[in-house]
């Protein structure tokens, strides 16, 4: 399944039209394949059996997909379909810790991806910068004074963002509103 995410040298013949449409494709068939294997499903009627492989994918899925957004051109709807995509990955994880060693490590793996999500939502939601330019802020380093300035820098440029939003009156109370329901 990662294969259908990944852009890498075979790909460099491809347009990047072709480039995204595969990534998009790919994309919604795992979150299809996912969809089908939610823990919310009774065992015999999913297509992954097990919670960890199933948490195993969709992490893997949401870094690779990240890391080859960054090498696209992509346009604001192409940025928003993806992360609703990602998102829909997500939503298909068990919410139920397993008890093993294991699980706790993908269960943390679990959670990064939630902030790495929640992150890049708010930051596309409420900043010029585009989806490949968030991405390499957030992978470019990880040092920890260092994810600090880029913590600062995505929030500088989101109220930035908000308070270009807020300057037009007209539409003020819909982004207030807007705003305070991505923060909820």
């Amino acid at each position: 399944c990662l294969g259908l995410v990944r852009i890498d040298e075979s790909n460099s013949s491809k347009s990047q039209f072709q480039l995204i449409t595969g990534l998009r494709d790919g994309l919604s068939v795992v979150a299809s394949l996912a969809g089908a294997s939610k823990t919310t499903l009774p065992k015999n009627k999913r297509l992954i059996k097990s919670k960890e492989t199933l948490m195993d994918l969709c992490v893997k899925v949401v870094y690779g997909t990240s890391k080859a957004s960054i090498e696209l051109d992509l346009m604001p709807s192409d940025c928003r379909f993806l992360l609703d995509r990602l998102w829909d990955l997500y939503e298909c994880l068990p919410n139920q810790p397993a008890p093993d060693d294991m699980a706790s490590t993908v269960h943390d793996e679990v959670d990064s991806v939630y902030r790495h999500l929640v992150i890049v939502d708010l930051a596309t939601s409420w900043t010029q910068q585009s989806l490949p330019a968030l991405l390499r802020l957030q992978t470019s380093d990880t040092n920890r004074e260092q994810m600090l300035a880029v913590g600062r820098d995505l929030i500088s440029m989101c109220c930035e963002g908000f308070g270009t939003r807020m300057f037009d009156e007209s539409n003020a109370e819909s982004n207030m509103n807007q705003l305070l329901d991505l923060l909820a």
